[in-house]
């Protein structure tokens, strides 16, 4: 008997990455703070991609923008720890695949 294994590749959008870079230089870093305006935003220029939007904006009302920029000192808890515990809580609290929630927090 053959079994055959597929695996299922989520092929993230990167046009919400890019959008996200240009409305940050327009409206400044604290768009990141406003995820209303900040999601309107991605949606008029990205509308197609809800998921990845989905992600930067859950990503905003919890405020990781403040997490991963707060000057903690210290040197043994680098950036990356940082980016992989808030992709756990968002895949934790709102069921978001790691891959997008990895992404997500990379992105904001």
């Amino acid at each position: 008997m053959n079994f055959i294994i597929t695996l299922e590749v989520i092929l993230l959008n990167d046009e919400p990455r890019k959008q996200l870079l240009e409305i940050v230089k327009i409206f400044e870093i604290e768009v990141l703070e406003e995820p209303r305006i900040l999601e309107g935003l991605l949606k008029d220029f990205c509308r197609n991609s809800k998921k990845e939007i989905f992600s930067i904006v859950i990503a905003s009302k919890e405020e990781f923008v403040k997490q991963l920029t707060v000057n903690d000192n210290n040197e043994n808890f680098p950036q990356y720890n940082k980016i992989v515990g808030l992709s756990h809580k968002l895949q934790e609290n709102y069921g978001i695949s790691e891959e997008i929630s990895f992404w997500a927090v990379e992105t904001i």
